[in-house]
C-alpha cells in the first residue's frame, strides 16, 4: 500500500472523528439549553454561574475548533489522495 493513500485515509479518519465530536458538542450544548428552557432559567440566570458559562464556552470553542482541525485533516487528506491518483495516472 502507498504511504499517500495510507496517510490520505488516516487523515479523512481523523476528520470525520473530529466533525462526530463537533457535532456530539452540539448535540450537548442544545441539551443543556432544552434544560434551562424546561426549568424556565433565562439567560441572565444560568451565565451568573461562572461553570455554567465557563461550560458553555468550553462548548461552543470545541464545536468550532473541532469543525476547523476536521475541515483541515480533510483538506489534506484529499491533497495526499489526488497526489497519490496523479502518480498512478502519470505511469
Amino acid at each position: 500500500m502507498n504511504k499517500f493513500l495510507l496517510v490520505s485515509l488516516l487523515l479523512l479518519l481523523i476528520g470525520l472523528v473530529c466533525f462526530g465530536i463537533a457535532l456530539y458538542s452540539y448535540w450537548t450544548l442544545q441539551n443543556m439549553y432544552e434544560i434551562f428552557a424546561y426549568y424556565g432559567a433565562s439567560e441572565k440566570i444560568y451565565l451568573k454561574d461562572a461553570e455554567i458559562a465557563r461550560t458553555i464556552f468550553n462548548l461552543k470553542f470545541g464545536i468550532i475548533k473541532f469543525l476547523i482541525f476536521g475541515l483541515i485533516a480533510w483538506i489534506v487528506g484529499l491533497i495526499f489522495f489526488v497526489k497519490r491518483n496523479n502518480k498512478l495516472l502519470s505511469k
